[in-house]
Order: structure tokens, then sequence, then C-alpha cells
């Protein structure tokens, strides 16, 4: 399933685990927070690991330089994937 982001817009997308393996917590799922800003995504993935969180990848540009996506990964205590996503428009 593909999907498109429309700023305002909540988003569901289904998708297969990345790694073939069976979806499990955190594999095949994950929420994501829509952020404002890049300082708004960094802001909450360090509140994240102060918190206890896993890092699952640091704040940074995602999908290529055209993508304008700047976003983060964090696992919680019970091992959810979680996404904190801000899209630039260009």
């Amino acid at each position: 399933m593909s999907a498109s982001v429309v700023a305002g817009t909540p988003l569901l997308s289904m998708v297969r685990p990345p790694n073939g393996n069976e979806a499990t917590a955190g594999n095949g799922s994950m929420a994501s927070l829509m952020c404002d800003s890049k300082e708004q995504v960094q802001a909450i993935h360090a509140k994240a690991l102060e918190q206890g969180g896993t890092c699952d990848g640091p704040p940074g540009p995602r999908g290529g330089d055209a993508s304008g996506i700047f976003a983060a990964y964090f696992r919680d205590l019970d091992g959810n994937k979680i996404s904190a996503l801000h899209f630039s428009r260009g």
C-alpha cells in the first residue's frame, strides 16, 4: 500500500514488515507523531530516550533529498516502534 501525505490529515498505512519476518509489536506496525518542525522531531526523540525508550533511528532526513521528510524513530518500553515526522513543503 502506498500513501501520499497531506499536511494536517491523518494517515494510515499498512505494509509488510520490511525484514520479511512476521508482524509483531514494532515490526509491521508503527505509530507516527506529526511534527511542526525538525526541532520538534529532535525534542520528541530526545524526550523518548530520556524516559527510557531506545533509539531505532536518530533524527535526520529520510527518503533522499527531494522527499522533504525529516524523521526520528524510537521504541517505547513495550517495544512498540514510534516515529516523529516532519514534512517540509518544497
